[in-house]
């Protein structure tokens, strides 16, 4: 309530000419009533109100513009909460429709051609996985440290590994892409939920 009445007050201030024009009607009218003008003291009072409820009524356009221009931040920004879906559709993509599905390292000499052919193939889809999501995140104007969290991979997930070749690093970096990518998500989400939470 109080904050409300000094925004309001700053306002009339803010538009000083009119408030200033108003006083002076005021204060017209108390002279014209102790001299007996031939301007009746009505007719200024009527002025200074005229010119005081301007002030307000424009104050109170000024403070609906602010208030809309904040809410139509709030709205834009909720979109963080479409970005982590959208984002969450890739991330379960990437797990159940590749990382469970990497085929099993050969245990038999026969197998490992067929392998060998799988796993390229696996490859690249995974490649493929990578690209769709760097696209979708530009699209959807993540910050290039969110794009490169994601793309540029320096240190593997940690963990070790049974053989340490160069199919197992494969599969330990789709991993690790998986949870940046969380990592991301979930952030969106906290920030959305942040700002749901603020406008309510």
């Amino acid at each position: 309530m109080w904050t409300s009445f000094k925004l309001l007050a700053k306002g009339v201030v803010a538009h000083w000419y009119q408030s200033l024009g108003g006083t002076a009607m005021a204060i017209a009218a108390l002279v014209a009533d102790i001299r007996d003008w031939t301007i009746p003291p009505r007719v200024w009072l009527t002025m200074s109100g005229i010119l005081l409820l301007g002030a307000i009524v424009q104050t109170f356009h000024e403070l609906r513009k602010q208030c809309d221009a904040a809410m139509d931040g709030l709205v834009e920004k909720r979109n963080l909460q479409r970005i982590a879906d959208l984002l969450t559709e890739q991330h379960s993509r990437g797990i159940h429709e590749l990382l469970h599905k990497a085929p099993p390292w050969p245990k038999t000499q026969n197998a490992k051609e067929a392998f060998s052919v799988e796993a390229n193939a696996w490859i690249d889809r995974v490649d493929a996985w990578n690209a769709d999501v760097k696209q979708l995140m530009l699209t959807l104007e993540c910050t290039s440290q969110e794009v490169s969290a994601f793309w540029t991979i320096s240190e593997l997930k940690p963990g070790m590994m049974v053989r340490g070749d160069a199919w197992e690093k494969a599969v330990r970096l789709h991993e690790t892409r998986i949870d940046r990518l969380w990592a991301i998500i979930a952030s969106y989400a906290d920030k959305a939920e942040s700002l749901k939470r603020a406008r309510a």
